[in-house]
């Protein structure tokens, strides 16, 4: 089935859960009480694991783009109300179309009057698979048939054999020309980026984690390369290790981050903010930051994320929190995504840097 377009710019998250998991266990042991939890909604994976998390009390997901929030209340509907094998069919991690559309009619009563409308109007997306109908899902399918054409075979295969093959510059050159992605995802995707390409920045991390991860070891690897995830628990996000939806509250707030969370009359004791801060000049991204610190309950923490800038995250976030530098760089060195240049975790308190 050919592609049929989206609104849904993220269909999955391409950040590593166990990191916020990391992080929720240093604040709940200074804390010692159930946590409440904001973080950028995207494609609703990570938030849909922690609501398992016995630490986490509440998770908020925000997000400027309907659409995403509308993916991950579809995501917790059709966890909650049909079985294992059949989530992943409506999904779209395996089936087909025809199943898929007859298990949606299947679920609609279940789904607010809202929701009804929303996914009526895009049944095509339904059809072909909301976990693969994403605009960066869309990107890496083209990466994949450049490469194959270009190299001549899978180059998770082979991955030395690809890393220094002549056209491996060449296929993310065309996939991800600067132009293109602004037209794609907006100018403030790119205009705020390093002087180094996103084709050069894309072929650096994708090299690095062929070579690393074999077929079958990296669900993050697996479903870009292959479209599919591994077997077993490991092989997928821990949203997907459970029958039902977690326990924890689960909140939606539509708008731009810094307008929520400075209308919403509320703290938080872990803020992840994604790398939303590759989307901004320095100066607001530093303003940001002193925000979301003042968003922040006694103990509480920031996780942010940098994908492709110039500057240096970590110390735009030591003006404003307290940082330990060797776990900031055991989470970059263990993170399955490898997609990012930086992962800071701040802490609002010293003595949490200690934990």
């Amino acid at each position: 089935m050919k592609w049929p377009g989206s609104d849904i710019a993220f269909s999955q998250v391409r950040e590593d859960p166990l990191i916020e998991h990391q992080v929720i266990e240093k604040v709940f042991g200074y804390k010692n009480k159930p946590l409440d939890i904001l973080l950028i909604g995207s494609g609703g994976c990570t938030a849909l694991g922690l609501l398992h998390l016995p630490q986490v009390k509440s998770v908020s997901c925000i997000d400027a783009n309907h659409a995403q929030l509308q993916l991950i209340r579809l995501r917790y509907s059709t966890i909650e109300h049909l079985e294992k094998d059949e989530q992943r069919i409506l999904l779209g991690i395996c089936g087909e179309s025809d199943a898929r559309l007859k298990l949606f009619d299947k679920l609609y009563c279940s789904l607010s009057k809202e929701q009804q409308q929303y996914w009526q109007k895009n049944r095509s997306q339904v059809a072909f698979g909301v976990n693969r109908v994403g605009k960066f899902e869309e990107l890496f399918r083209e990466l994949v048939s450049v490469c194959n054409e270009k190299l001549g075979f899978l180059a998770i295969d082979d991955p030395e054999r690809a890393v220094n093959h002549e056209n491996w510059q060449q296929c993310f050159d065309i996939v991800f020309e600067r132009e293109k992605l602004a037209e794609t995802f907006g100018r403030a995707a790119v205009d705020y980026s390093m002087s180094k390409s996103f084709a050069a920045h894309f072929s650096e991390v994708f090299a690095r984690a062929i070579r690393r991860y074999p077929r079958g070891t990296n669900y993050f690897v697996d479903q870009i390369w292959l479209e599919s995830y591994c077997n077993g628990e490991s092989g997928v996000p821990p949203y997907l290790h459970y029958a039902k939806p977690g326990k924890a509250e689960l909140y939606f707030y539509e708008g731009t981050f810094l307008s929520q969370i400075q209308n919403i009359n509320k703290k938080w004791d872990i803020i992840q903010t994604s790398n939303i801060s590759d989307w901004m000049p320095i100066n607001e991204m530093k303003e940001m930051f002193t925000i979301v610190h003042g968003c922040l309950n006694d103990g509480g923490a920031l996780i942010a994320r940098r994908l492709n800038g110039d500057h240096v995250l970590s110390d735009i976030v030591k003006a404003s929190f307290y940082c330990n530098d060797d776990f900031n760089q055991h989470l970059w060195e263990t993170d399955r995504s490898y997609f990012y240049s930086e992962v800071v975790v701040g802490f609002v308190e010293e003595e949490c840097t200690r934990c």
